[in-house]
């Protein structure tokens, strides 16, 4: 039981306010049709089938699309900003600017090559540009939605450990309501 518990905490923990995966698939699909599809494989084939970064190869391990310019930061999914990544430097790069987690000149000149090659600018090519003032201002508003969202689970979570019955009516009111005021239904 205790497990569960704990998933299930951790689980609406991922709901955060302003991160997490959630808000992430939405910016995602918000831009989902002006992504470059071949983006990825124009990096492996740049990068010969290794990670940007560290050179191991494909081969050897599984290699994940990283953004030069982090989603986070407004990066997108085209060619010029996508590099293959290994689990290790993806995941210990998360965010940080790119001049900032590539210390071997070699490498960073090779990564802004690559950027200059594909007519890459980052301000042409960012989420604001792209998803313009409506796109950028229902993105903005969805963290009133993810606030409700977070806390009927957390609620919900609460109540199924007490073995009682969560009334739903007043979340759902909620929820209708924020999602008229700012045009998201």
């Amino acid at each position: 039981m205790k497990n569960t518990a704990k998933r299930k905490t951790n689980l609406t923990q991922k709901l955060g306010i302003g991160k997490g995966g959630f808000k992430k698939a939405i910016r995602d699909g918000l831009l989902l049709s002006s992504n470059d599809k071949d983006a990825y494989e124009c990096g492996i084939k740049f990068f010969n089938n290794c990670c940007a970064y560290c050179g191991m190869s494909g081969d050897v391990i599984q290699l994940t699309a990283d953004h030069i310019v982090p989603s986070a930061k407004g990066g997108r999914f085209v060619k010029g900003n996508i590099v293959p990544a290994c689990q290790k430097c993806n995941s210990i790069r998360r965010d940080q600017p790119i001049d900032d987690f590539v210390n071997d000149p070699q490498v960073l000149e090779k990564i802004k090559d690559f950027q200059s090659i594909h007519q890459f600018k980052e301000s042409e090519k960012s989420l604001d540009a792209e998803l313009g003032e409506n796109g950028k201002f229902i993105l903005e508003q969805l963290d009133a939605v993810l606030i409700i969202i977070r806390d009927v689970a957390r609620e919900a979570i609460r109540a199924n450990e007490r073995n009682e019955i969560l009334p739903l009516e007043e979340w759902v009111k909620d929820i209708n309501e924020v999602t008229k005021k700012y045009g998201l239904i």
